[in-house]
């Protein structure tokens, strides 16, 4: 039996075990070991309990900088009972542009792995147009080099850590400074206040897998919002264990946002199984409209960044989702993978976006057809939200088939302004099937509001483009229905299919779309071809597809005999039971052709759906599958 994912290597079996609803049988690990801290130390560190110490305050006047106990802003210190801050006891002046100069610093000669991170929390909230930055100094403070980009706006009440990377300055004297530039109509706000400044050598520890249960570990937020913790708002639990990464843990995301939850660096297999690697992880979202969260990937340290396929928006539905980025472009490369929330002036006032078990898988995934969804998604994925796996409670009494289906929200009703795809692994079709085209076949269950509509795509890039085949779901169904749509357009390409579920701003408030018992069939719908004369020497027994196939009503059946002998041809449904016979008797040798009027075999109706055609002759056996639509 193959299990989902056999082919595909994960990082979540530790010590025998598996996290989440996914099966890990046989699995080899992605890493050689359970994750173990880091060979990090700390060089040095700041909390200023003891007061500001040989930190200076340099710059235009007013100098803002100050080092003791908040009473505006920040609730409290991150850690102990001082931090450093601009205006401790109310909002920083309009026109300011200080610095907070840490003392002179030698940093490590040769850290381990040639490694040197600059860490620290901040908290802050800002004026429009003003803002904060990172600097570092290699000559006493005559010159300043800003380290990536600066903090803006709100950091959403809470502290957050960020990580920059010095190891390019390992073995020189530094100084480190926090500058704080505010316009002449700035401030009227509490400002920038920052506590444990610490320098880290050695390698942040691999992250693959990555559930957030020991904490941040060696990711950070560049520019506040991202917390990891244990959810009190948004979801109501984490996708797996007791903890989280998320926008805000126990409140609404503010808006004016924009800040990346960045991992640690990441070295892809250079040459993966298959060639293939796929970063997954399950998200949780609901954002204000013109918000959006994206997923990124960086070859160079987190300078630049490039995003991997679309935005989420809105809504995934109050339901954790599984995502599939596939990144095999990047292998043998080191990476970092960023989760970069954007909010509007207007924006927040709503959970916003949470992550959870992140992990970087290499193989291919598990060809798909057919797809019953008994083992849970398998290689299947959700883009933005919506779409789950598992035992439907609303919509559809049951599944078609089996215990599982995949369905939007499977225990309630869609969401309004939903944009989702449920997409499928990549599947290489035939290319030369019987009759020189291919059915995509399935099963659906739909209760669509007005105006709300899915449809079935294909994409033969990866996912980048899609195009629609058949017509569009909407209204409802009356009970599980059966759909062939012709790809025959796609014969011999590696292709990708998705079912689409777009809802309205006012949509939703019904159950949605189920589809389960997909398929691809091979046959022909271009008629029937005549039979070869009896005199025409046959070597073997044989069983043609049937034809038309699909059929929708009258269908036809050629098979060839070497020999003269009794023939029997039955149709038989999926678990065997024989619903008709097509013919019983005794048959010359030659090719030879029966017509069967499927409605009415045997006095016996057809339902829609998947059959299989057995011709049993001189003791052999052929079998073909056919698709009959009502």
């Amino acid at each position: 039996m193959h299990h989902k994912y056999d082919h595909a290597t994960r990082g979540t079996a530790l010590l025998g075990l598996c996290r989440g609803s996914l099966p890990c049988f046989g699995l080899a690990l992605l890493l050689c070991s359970p994750r173990m801290a880091a060979a990090q130390s700390v060089t040095w560190s700041e909390t200023w309990e003891a007061g500001q110490g040989s930190w200076s305050i340099a710059g235009d006047s007013p100098h803002v900088w100050e080092v003791g106990v908040p009473t505006a802003g920040p609730s409290s210190p991150h850690g102990g009972t001082q931090c450093a801050g601009t205006i401790l006891a109310g909002n920083y002046p309009g026109s300011a542009d200080s610095r907070l100069i840490s003392p002179p610093l030698t940093l490590a000669a040769s850290p381990p792995g040639g490694k040197l991170w600059l860490s620290f929390w901040q908290w802050f909230q800002l004026t429009d147009g003003d803002r904060g930055s990172v600097e570092i100094s290699t000559d006493n403070g005559v010159t300043w080099t800003q380290l990536s980009r600066s903090v803006t706006y709100y950091s959403g009440d809470v502290w957050t850590r960020r990580l920059e990377d010095v190891s390019a300055y390992a073995g020189q004297t530094v100084r480190v400074a926090f500058r704080m530039v505010s316009g002449m109509w700035g401030g009227n706000v509490p400002g920038w206040s920052v506590d444990d400044v610490e320098v880290l050598q050695g390698p942040l520890e691999a992250w693959s897998p990555e559930g957030f249960e020991d904490g941040l570990g060696g990711w950070s937020a560049d520019r506040g919002v991202w917390e990891v913790g244990v959810p009190t708002a948004g979801p109501s639990s984490p996708h797996g264990g007791t903890q989280c990464a998320g926008t805000i843990l126990a409140g609404n995301y503010p808006g004016s946002a924009d800040s990346r939850l960045i991992s640690p660096p990441l070295t892809l297999a250079a040459s993966p199984p298959g060639g293939k690697l796929w970063l997954s992880f399950w998200q949780w979202f609901q954002l204000t409209d013109g918000d959006r969260g994206s997923v990124e990937i960086s070859t160079d340290n987190g300078v630049t960044w490039t995003q991997l396929s679309r935005s989420v928006t809105y809504y995934s539905g109050d339901v954790w989702t599984r995502r599939l980025e596939d990144v095999s472009a990047y292998a043998g490369q080191t990476v970092r993978v960023a989760f970069r929330m954007v909010s509007g002036m207007w924006g927040g006032n709503v959970p916003g976006w949470s992550v959870d078990d992140v992990e970087v898988l290499q193989g291919p995934l598990e060809a798909w057809s057919p797809e019953g969804f008994e083992d849970g998604l398998g290689g299947w994925s959700a883009d933005r939200g919506v779409w789950e796996v598992g035992v439907p409670t609303a919509g559809p009494s049951s599944p078609h088939g089996g215990t599982q289906c995949a369905g939007t929200i499977l225990a309630g009703n869609y969401p309004g302004s939903a944009d989702s795809r449920l997409i499928s692994p990549p599947l290489t079709l035939a290319a030369s099937p019987p009759g020189g085209e291919l059915w995509l076949s399935f099963w659906q269950w739909f209760q669509l509001s007005d105006g709300d509509w899915g449809s079935v795509e294909i994409s033969d890039d990866n996912g980048s483009t899609w195009t629609q085949i058949g017509p569009l779901t909407s209204g409802s169904s009356d009970g599980w229905v059966l759909m062939g749509l012709d790809i025959s357009n796609w014969i011999g390409r590696t292709v990708r299919v998705a079912f689409h579920m777009v809802s309205g701003m006012w949509g939703g408030n019904v159950p949605g779309w189920s589809v389960d018992d997909i398929d691809i069939i091979g046959g022909t719908t271009t008629g029937v071809e005549p039979p070869k004369p009896p005199s025409e020497h046959v070597a073997a027994l044989s069983l043609s597809p049937p034809a038309p196939n699909p059929a929708h009503g009258a269908f036809a059946i050629s098979f060839a005999l070497p020999e003269e002998r009794d023939v029997r041809i039955v149709v038989l449904e999926p678990g065997g039971r024989c619903v008709a016979t097509i013919a019983d008797g005794h048959y010359a040798s030659g090719t030879h052709q029966v017509r069967w009027s499927a409605p009415n075999g045997g006095g016996l109706g057809l339902s829609s759906g998947v059959y299989f055609v057995r011709l049993m002759a001189g003791g052999e056996t052929r079998v073909r599958k056919m698709l009959y639509l009502k």
